[in-house]
């Protein structure tokens, strides 16, 4: 099998001693467990990716997909980020990280993205969604369109 575990990660983890850990898709990994249902496995990739993250002391981002009915839900809403319940697989991947950042698009050719933090473990989390450049191509992610909330930038102690 060629997707990476959690406990392969672990061994790299301890060889390379990284700051940061970056899975692009929690989706591409395979759980250490014999799991047939996505979720089951999404459950288990979680809480061992948080397992590792507290071991070895490093940040963990991981990211993950929305299901078709908060894809859905975004394009008819005007790109607003869907709730945490409509991350794809479950809700387990939303529930057992420190920080949710929710991401929505009127199209996938849409030039801007909506964001939001709708769950955080300690800090301010807001649902109020802000805009932000999107085009990756060019390598333009992250460009502010519109102000970020005012909550986010008060209590902004990230």
């Amino acid at each position: 099998n060629m997707k990476p575990s959690p406990s392969e990660l672990d061994t790299v983890i301890t060889q390379e001693s990284p700051d940061v850990v970056i899975v692009d898709g929690i989706y591409l990994l395979r759980s250490d467990e014999k799991l047939t249902a996505a979720w089951e496995q999404i459950r288990s990739i979680s809480i061992s990716l948080k397992s590792l993250a507290v071991k070895h002391n490093v940040l963990v981002y991981a990211t993950n997909q929305i299901n078709r009915h908060g894809a859905q839900k975004s394009q008819e809403n005007d790109g607003e980020p869907p709730p945490p319940t409509d991350t794809a697989y479950g809700f387990d991947f939303a529930r057992t990280v420190d920080v949710l950042i929710g991401l929505g698009a009127r199209s996938l050719e849409d030039t801007t993205r909506k964001i939001n933090v709708p769950l955080a473990r300690s800090g301010p989390s807001f649902n109020d969604s802000f805009e932000i450049t999107f085009v990756p191509d060019k390598g333009d992610i992250g460009g502010s369109v519109s102000d970020a909330p005012t909550s986010l930038i008060d209590s902004a102690e990230w």
